[in-house]
């Protein structure tokens, strides 16, 4: 009985400890990466950890007031992000093309809702993906009131 129970318990902390592990994709490092980007508390370090290549590079050349004002994201809400088209060359890199839908907001009332389709190059460095570029494609704003710049 004890030997059938050390058996089961085993098991379930195998499954529990395996599942909660998660493999990481491009998908999943771009979700992460986006997730990061709405949410607060960014730093230099972090996006430097999960960026390569020419946004690498962007990111380094920033002046420390452009760099505070690519994190200002307390306006924006994410409200949907969803990956349409992967697209590999090989096990190495990978272009994502994705969609974000977020809403702005000035003084918590919104001010407007922003659909936009991007293309996001995804490149493999040792066991994790980073993101190397990420270009716009198409935007479309929704709003009741004029957008000011």
């Amino acid at each position: 009985m004890r030997k059938s129970l050390a058996v089961i318990f085993f098991v379930g902390v195998s499954l529990l400890v395996t599942s909660c592990q998660r493999e990481m994709t491009p998908e999943s490092a771009l979700r992460g990466y986006v997730e990061y980007r709405f949410g607060e508390g960014q730093s230099i370090s972090e996006l430097l950890s999960r960026t390569t290549g020419p946004l690498h590079e962007r990111l380094q050349e920033m002046s420390e007031e452009e760099f505070q004002n690519f994190l200002e994201m307390r306006e924006y809400r994410l409200r949907r992000f969803r990956v349409e088209r992967t697209s590999c060359q090989d096990e190495q890199k990978c272009h994502l093309t994705y969609l974000l839908r977020y809403d702005q907001f000035n003084d918590n009332i919104k001010t407007f809702s922003v659909e936009v389709r991007k293309i996001a190059e995804i490149v493999a460095e040792g066991n994790t993906w980073k993101i190397a570029d990420v270009k716009d494609v198409k935007t479309f704003f929704d709003s009741k009131e004029p957008i000011e710049p």
